[in-house]
């Protein structure tokens, strides 16, 4: 598999307690074999693909499913009108599906088309508009993670102030690991940066403003600055309180561990969300509580022996 590419099946293995973003995922993910509405999908789809002259199988599979998921036809189903926070784990799996299928953008740039001029016509707004990572940022990828982490932010701190401590073992180390994908993508991408560079200044703008919402609604948060790495700290400090935790809880205490499900807790308002600061409110779905079937997050939690904290110690880490 492609480096670029998002493992949901690993993720959920190795993340499970963010079961709303990998439940929606999944649900924007299934074939639409079955529906039926299908029929209604096809005469949108089969003749845009004609239009556009992509004649392959797995294009017009796509095109039934973002329709179907922009919830366009027939205009009254489960899909109709999706939240804002919806539209931004579509925008997920349309990342997914360009890398996995090698989807050509005007497929998508078509179907977003007609369910904006859909909802203009039945004067609703259109709550997606297409967010397009690969066009927005240098590594897109990172970006996604770190946006799924930002979403459930207050969650997470919720977790880690108010859980006992067997609890909050998952969600200290998925701090950790999002840290260390901030940490890559600003000494990759923002250390010397070039001006000129949109993509590059697009992607420290948007590190920028996590940092801001990291600092506010976590690292700052009293009672969590003993708890959580700095985004600014030295690689020294980012191991004291990272891997102090992996030597007190070894990973097969962790991995029969089922923390408590997560859901994201902001909301998400198309291409101008991800710069949005969270609310204050916490949104604690079943918190200590154990869960038996719970999906994850991109970015993660630690449930099993090959999650990416277990890349940190054959990484060379240079930070700052």
């Amino acid at each position: 598999m492609s480096d670029d590419i998002l493992d949901i099946k690993k993720l959920e293995e190795d993340y499970p307690f963010l079961k709303t973003v990998w439940n929606t995922y999944n649900e924007f993910d299934n074939s639409v074999d079955g529906d039926r509405y299908k029929p209604m999908y096809e005469t949108f789809c089969i003749p845009l693909m004609a239009q556009l002259g992509h004649s392959e199988e797995k294009h017009k599979n796509f095109c039934l499913k973002l329709v179907r998921n922009l919830g366009c036809y027939p205009g009254d189903n489960k899909f109709f009108k999706p939240s804002s926070s919806r539209c931004q784990i579509l925008y997920y799996w349309i990342y997914n599906s360009i890398k996995q299928h090698y989807i050509p953008d005007d497929i998508i740039k078509e179907c977003f088309k007609d369910y904006i001029r859909f909802m203009g016509n039945i004067r609703q707004n259109a709550n997606c508009n297409y967010h397009s990572y690969d066009e927005l940022y240098k590594v897109p990828k990172s970006l996604i993670l770190l946006d799924i982490f930002e979403s459930s932010i207050n969650t997470i701190r919720s977790v880690l102030i108010n859980s006992n401590e067997s609890t909050k073992i998952p969600y200290q180390k998925y701090v950790c690991e999002c840290v260390k994908t901030y940490k890559d993508v600003h000494k990759n991408v923002c250390l010397h940066s070039d001006p000129a560079d949109i993509k590059g200044n697009e992607t420290c703008s948007r590190l920028s403003t996590i940092k801001k919402i990291y600092d506010e609604y976590l690292f700052n948060w009293e009672g969590l600055k003993a708890k959580v790495p700095s985004l600014d700290g030295t690689t020294d400090e980012y191991f004291a309180k990272c891997l102090s935790e992996e030597k007190l809880f070894p990973r097969t205490v962790v991995a029969h561990h089922r923390p408590s499900e997560l859901s994201p807790s902001r909301r998400y308002d198309g291409e101008t969300s991800p710069n949005t600061l969270p609310s204050g409110d916490v949104n604690v779905e079943n918190q200590g509580s154990p869960t038996t079937s719970t999906v994850s997050t991109a970015v993660g939690t630690v449930a099993g022996a090959s999650s990416i904290l277990a890349l940190l110690y054959k990484v060379n880490m240079n930070f700052i």
